[in-house]
């Protein structure tokens, strides 16, 4: 049993902040932030403990509060309650209760891994490969659990938002690419479906990001952050870039020589996932120079546009993480400072 003695006044203050958090939808992606600052005050067994009481008092808000019909939704608050159009009340409490254990789970990986890595590198990439397996657990829990076809509930799903969102627009006047998608639902419904698992895995890939360098900023005086480089020192094994490479010829074979779907859908999600992890490493390349900037108005400026115009650059981004393989550009800046 847990101690209730470790329960301190700031772990009560974070552990209603972290409910309320989940329930209301609000700053969700930091409720992984807060599971990290339990496990560094009460320790990770015991914050694990606690996950357990939060899924206990998630599952009797589900089993009392959830509507049975989404026509009786309403004004109800809960994470998933619009799948209720496509699924059954059993996996929208599925999905929420999923929901919540990804999230506090990302935390306690994270501060699990920071304990065991001995540098950056190591405590993020070890952290996200367990986050894709947690995800990959819970794909087959669900499979095995729902009474519900995943794909054709989620297809029929992705149909209606379109559909919505094309009710929405029918004020408007839409181009020929938005018309072109209306009349197209269930088919590009049915091929966004197929880079789920790359979307899963750019989600997971977000989450840690934004996590990481707010538990190094927020928590660096614990001892295992001693060893920790900043962000900006963030770089892939360069073995890494073979996936890129496999990928590719995996794609070409499957669409143009075995004639293999399956091959191609496959080669594109790993693709799509390498394509994310060298943005971020280009990301961390243009950091390493921001960071020298001396004139802070600059230097925050420079963050400023990153952030707003991250879409537009990422291919610049993703260019210069594969670049950095060969060149290892922050490496050579630092010798050539340091012999001037």
């Amino acid at each position: 049993m847990m101690n209730l003695g470790v329960l301190s006044k700031k772990t009560l203050i974070v552990s209603c902040l972290l409910l309320f958090s989940y329930f209301s939808g609000f700053f969700t992606l930091l409720i992984p932030l807060a599971s990290f600052a339990l496990a560094s005050w009460i320790g990770l067994k015991n914050a694990s403990k606690l996950g357990v009481v939060f899924c206990l008092f998630i599952v009797a808000a589900f089993s009392l509060f959830l509507p049975e019909q989404f026509s009786d939704v309403g004004n109800f608050v809960l994470p998933g309650f619009l799948l209720l159009e496509h699924f059954s009340r059993f996996s929208v409490f599925l999905l929420g209760l999923f929901y919540f254990i990804f999230f506090f789970s990302a935390g306690l990986i994270l501060f699990q891994s920071l304990q065991k890595s001995g540098d950056l590198n190591t405590w993020f990439l070890s952290s996200f490969v367990k986050l894709l397996l947690l995800l990959a657990l819970f794909f087959v829990l669900f499979v095995s659990l729902s009474p519900d076809s995943l794909y054709n509930s989620s297809v029929q799903h992705l149909e209606s938002l379109l559909a919505k969102i094309e009710a929405a627009e029918s004020a408007s006047s839409s181009g020929a690419a938005m018309s072109q998608l209306f009349g197209n639902k269930h088919e590009f419904s049915v091929q966004f479906l197929h880079y789920f698992p790359a979307l899963f895995a750019i989600f997971c890939l977000f989450t840690l990001v934004v996590n990481t360098l707010l538990s190094r900023r927020l928590f660096k005086h614990l001892p295992a952050f001693a060893c920790i480089k900043p962000f900006s020192a963030f770089r892939l094994p360069d073995q890494f870039i073979w996936l890129l490479i496999i990928s590719g010829l995996a794609f070409f074979a499957g669409k143009y020589i075995v004639g293999a779907t399956f091959l191609e859908i496959v080669a594109l999600n790993l693709a799509i996932t390498a394509f994310a992890l060298y943005v971020l490493q280009g990301l961390a390349v243009a950091l390493f120079f921001i960071t020298r900037v001396n004139s802070v108005f600059l230097r925050t400026a420079a963050m400023i546009m990153l952030v707003i115009f991250f879409v537009q650059v990422s291919l610049f981004l993703f260019l210069i993480g594969i670049f950095d393989v060969w060149l290892n550009i922050r490496e050579r800046k630092v010798n050539t400072k340091q012999n001037l």
